[in-house]
């Protein structure tokens, strides 16, 4: 006979009874999302507004390896039913804003829209516009492109550019919604309970609002 004990669990006291199966916790099971299933582009070219566009999403999702070549570093989630890839620019300007782009539809492969997303830089006087407002722009102008004419005053000479009719579309159905359901308030109450930091100072120190003079 042999005289070694044969391998048990280690609650198995009573070698002598019959042996009870060895269980194990099965494995966690994590689904990652991958580069393909990406299809929103999100630059910002501020850090304060890339902070304001991370407490848009609705769900946070771990980071992925980019390509060789690609330094972008990258906020990863999702919006409702679109997954996003959210990026800030390294340096302010339209030249770094286009090499940020162009690596990260190199990653991303499937993305079908990408948003400039921030602080507006100006607004025509006309408009009925107020602070805290959110601005969706229909045409894409190239704004640093014209010359000096003898005046010196600069003129442009860009033609303006409409986006792609997916956005085109977007667009449309967002101002008829706005329309018909004012959501101000929805808004507001989101961006206050998500930033708390940012939100109004209260009536002592009230909002500055300045002339299109200035």
């Amino acid at each position: 006979m042999n005289s070694k004990r044969p391998l048990q669990d280690e609650d198995d006291s009573d070698a002598s009874g019959p042996k009870r199966p060895r269980t194990r916790e099965p494995f966690d099971i994590v689904s990652h999302v991958g580069h393909g299933d990406y299809t929103i582009a999100w630059i910002c070219a501020l850090p304060l507004e890339l902070t304001a566009s991370r407490a848009m999403l609705d769900e946070a999702h771990p980071s992925l390896p980019n390509l060789e070549g690609d330094d972008n570093t990258y906020v990863l989630g999702r919006i409702h039913r679109h997954n996003v890839v959210m990026t800030g620019l390294g340096q302010y300007g339209t030249n770094d804003a286009a090499t940020v782009a162009t690596n990260l539809k190199r990653s991303f492969p499937n993305i079908r829209a990408t948003l400039m997303v921030g602080i507006g830089g100006g607004a025509p006087s006309q408009a009925d516009l107020n602070l805290g407002d959110v601005v969706v722009g229909t045409r894409v102008m190239h704004y640093d492109m014209g010359k000096v004419v003898e005046s010196g005053r600069f003129q442009e000479t860009a033609v303006a550019k409409s986006p792609s009719p997916l956005l085109n579309s977007a667009v449309s159905n967002l101002r008829s919604k706005h329309a018909a359901h004012q959501s101000g308030d929805w808004m507001a109450s989101l961006l206050k309970s998500r930033l708390p930091t940012l939100s109004h100072p209260g009536e002592r120190h009230p909002d500055r609002l300045f002339l299109a003079s200035y």
